[in-house]
């Protein structure tokens, strides 16, 4: 019985750790120092002053148009766990929803687009609840839309001698030997976790170098978006330590401030697509949408083909009703 109280208790043990650690990943720079002063106060706390002089901006008003509800949802999609036909239905049931969380279509209007029965749609729906913020679907999520903040990025990218290098705000908790035991144990644990959050962040902040030269020297109009699954395969971590560890951050480049979110997950961002499909359109009309695909390709945009259709349609109409003179809306 002793045995088996132990071993509960180590296993609770562990889970709240887990727990922990997911909060300290999610934790931007500066929520993650307020967290830190809160829990073992300001004396334990020292934060790295020590990081490069670079011309980049340390904070920069950002606008939040790309932290769109849609956007927020498509990037946790992976976590839903879905077939592909179910992810294809949420996918398009998140690009209709508005930033308060209306959904702008009825259920038969997706039956009807997808061929798909009703609880393949009711399934979907049921998905985008689960892993989307409280009140989507009711109309009444806050927090999303176009808005403007002061940002300080924890990752800093910037090129030194014809080199990039990657830097990330840091914060060493100091070492009191005269904590009891039970009490080091759960500061080295902060510090591995602090730690290892650290490590990640500067993974991050390299895979974007590797994926998004081009766009880093200006050579590419759009950045190159890359899939949390593989970030998480190669750390041997979950794709929704991931999710948090991207969440919330900003990378400072030598062409600004970027939301990390520009450079990982599966979905682009609404504007950002009909704005690259409508520019291609307007010089090029009467071009295929495999051709636009390969065009957005060499720009860093890598959609499928029917996404270029589903777009190209939603272009030509706006293009008709300004010629109507009426008023269409998303």
């Amino acid at each position: 019985m002793i045995a088996l109280n132990q071993r509960l208790k180590i296993e609770q043990n562990l889970i709240l750790r887990r727990k922990l650690f997911a909060k300290i990943v999610q934790f931007s720079f500066e929520e993650l120092k307020e967290y830190l002063s809160e829990t073992l106060g300001s004396a334990f706390v020292k934060l790295d002053a020590e990081m490069e002089e670079t011309h980049l901006p340390r904070s920069e008003l950002v606008s939040d148009s790309d932290g769109s509800l849609s956007r927020e949802i498509i990037s946790c999609l992976p976590l839903a766990r879905l077939d592909d036909t179910t992810e294809s239905v949420a996918e398009f049931l998140a690009f209709n929803l508005d930033n308060n969380g209306h959904l702008l279509v009825t259920v038969e209007e997706v039956e009807q687009r997808f061929n798909v029965e009703r609880e393949v749609v009711y399934k979907a729906i049921q998905a985008l609840k689960d892993i989307g913020p409280e009140g989507v679907l009711l109309g009444t999520v806050t927090g999303f839309g176009d808005s403007a903040a002061y940002v300080q990025p924890d990752i800093v990218i910037d090129v030194k001698n014809d080199e990039f290098v990657v830097e990330v705000k840091e914060i060493d908790i100091a070492h009191y030997l005269s904590w009891k035991p039970a009490q080091r144990g759960m500061l080295a644990f902060l510090c591995d976790a602090v730690e290892k959050r650290q490590r990640l962040l500067k993974l991050l902040g390299w895979k974007i170098v590797e994926f998004n030269t081009d766009f880093l020297l200006n050579l590419m109009k759009y950045p190159r978006r890359v899939k949390m699954k593989s970030i998480a395969k190669e750390t041997n971590l979950s794709i929704s330590t991931v999710s948090r560890a991207v969440c919330g951050k900003y990378a400072a480049t030598p062409r600004g401030i970027y939301s990390l979110k520009s450079f990982f997950g599966r979905g682009y961002e609404r504007s950002l697509l009909l704005e690259a499909v409508a520019s291609i359109l307007k010089e090029h009309p009467n071009w295929t949408d495999l051709r636009i695909a390969s065009e957005l390709s060499k720009e860093g945009i890598c959609v499928a083909r029917r996404t270029v259709n589903k777009y190209r349609r939603i272009v030509e109409r706006v293009r008709k009703s300004e010629k109507s003179g009426t008023v269409l809306e998303r």
